[in-house]
C-alpha cells in the first residue's frame, strides 16, 4: 500500500469548476484499489464547505482548508508554507481538478523506479521560463547567481510528485518558508514554480519523466494499457467527447475479437487492428504499437472512442459477421 497526499485548488462560486469538480470525483482518482490518499481540497476565502467533501471514492480522504486568498497560485503557496507537514504520507502530489490519475499505475512506477526515501521531485515536463517576481524576491534571500549569464531555475508543468523525504529537507529550511510566505502575497503567476525554487534550495531538482503529462493524452493513458499514469486537460468545457466516453464506458470486453486481427473503417479508409483486454485497440504490425482507439462491451454492441471517427463514440452493432456503423464496419481478416 502506497499513501498520497494531494493538493488541489477548488471551487464552488464558478459553475464551470463545478462541473469539473463533479467529473473529477468521478474521474480523477481511478484504480484507487488499496492505497490511500488525503486530499486537501484548496478553497477560496469566499467558499463554504459545501459538498465538496462529499462524493469521493473509498480510499480518498478529503479536507477541505480554507485560505486566505482567490488566486489559484496564492493557495497553492499557502498550502506550502502553511499546511504541508512531512511524514504524513510517502508521496506528496500537486495536480489540478482537470486531470486523470492511474493510482496504482502510479504506485507501481514508484516502488519499481524510485524510493521516497530519498530526495525526488517528479514532473512531466521541466520548462525553464522566467518569472520576474520569483527572480526578484529570491535574490533578496541570496540567490541571485541562479539567474546570471541568462540562466533561469527549472520548474515543473502543471503535475508533480514529490518524496517524503524531500518533503523533510524542505520543511526544516527556514529560508524556503520564508520564500514561500513572500510568494503568496502576490495575485499572480503560476502554482507549478515557487516550490520548485523552494526545492532548489534544498539542492532539490525537478526531474524530468515520461508517465505524467499535462496534455489530455487518453489513448496512451495507463488504465488502457498505455505508458502515462497521469494526463491533463479532460473536462467538459475543453474536451467533451472524452467526458462522454467515460460517461458510457465499461471494463467489459467480448472474448469473439479479443485478439484477433480485423478490418476497420470506412471503404478505402481501413486500418488493420487487433483488439486487447485492457480496452486497447491497436494497430496491427506484429506487437502493440500506435494506439487507434478505446474500446469496451455494452449492451451487446462494441463502443469504441477513436480519432479514426474524430473522437467520437461509435457503436458497432453485429450483423452477420460484420459489426456495423453506418458505413464504419468492423470486419474479420480472414487468413
Amino acid at each position: 500500500m502506497t499513501t498520497f497526499e494531494i493538493n488541489v485548488p477548488i471551487e464552488n462560486k464558478n459553475e464551470t469548476i463545478k462541473t469539473r469538480i463533479a467529473d473529477f470525483k468521478k474521474y480523477g482518482f481511478q484504480n484507487i484499489k488499496d492505497h490511500r490518499i488525503k486530499l486537501y481540497l484548496l478553497a477560496s476565502k469566499d467558499n463554504e464547505k459545501s459538498d465538496l467533501c462529499d462524493g469521493w471514492p473509498d480510499g480518498v480522504e478529503p479536507i477541505f482548508v480554507r485560505t486566505p486568498y482567490h488566486h489559484v497560485a496564492q493557495r497553492v503557496f499557502y498550502y506550502y508554507s502553511s499546511v504541508i507537514e512531512p511524514d504524513r504520507a510517502d508521496w506528496y502530489i500537486r495536480l489540478d481538478e482537470d486531470s486523470m490519475t492511474d493510482i496504482d499505475g502510479l504506485a507501481k512506477i514508484l516502488e519499481a523506479r524510485y524510493d521516497h526515501l530519498r530526495d525526488y521531485h517528479l514532473a512531466g515536463h521541466v520548462h525553464y521560463d522566467p518569472c520576474d517576481l520569483d527572480k526578484n524576491l529570491l535574490g533578496l534571500l541570496g540567490f541571485a547567481d541562479w539567474y546570471r549569464h541568462g540562466d533561469n531555475p527549472g520548474h515543473e508543468v502543471e503535475v508533480s510528485v514529490t518524496s517524503n523525504t524531500a518533503i523533510q529537507k524542505f520543511a526544516s529550511n527556514p529560508l524556503c518558508k520564508r520564500y514561500l510566505e513572500m510568494r503568496q502575497e502576490f495575485a499572480e503567476g503560476y502554482g507549478d514554480q515557487a516550490f520548485c525554487h523552494a526545492l532548489r534550495m534544498c539542492k532539490i531538482y525537478s526531474l524530468h519523466t515520461k508517465f505524467l503529462i499535462h496534455d489530455p493524452d487518453i489513448y496512451n493513458f495507463s488504465v488502457f494499457g498505455g505508458f502515462l499514469n497521469h494526463i491533463h486537460h479532460i473536462s467538459r468545457d475543453n474536451t467533451p467527447r472524452m467526458l462522454e466516453w467515460f460517461d458510457v464506458f465499461t471494463k467489459e470486453t467480448d472474448e469473439s475479437v479479443l485478439n484477433k486481427v480485423f478490418f476497420l473503417g470506412f471503404e478505402g479508409e481501413k486500418k488493420l487492428v487487433k483488439f486487447f483486454a485492457d480496452n486497447c485497440v491497436c494497430n496491427f504490425s506484429g506487437k502493440r504499437n500506435e494506439t487507434v482507439g478505446l474500446w469496451c462491451v455494452k449492451d451487446d454492441k462494441i463502443l469504441m472512442y477513436s480519432h479514426m471517427q474524430k473522437d467520437k463514440i461509435i457503436c458497432l452493432e453485429k450483423k452477420g459477421n460484420e459489426y456495423l456503423d453506418g458505413e464504419f464496419k468492423l470486419t474479420l481478416m480472414n487468413y
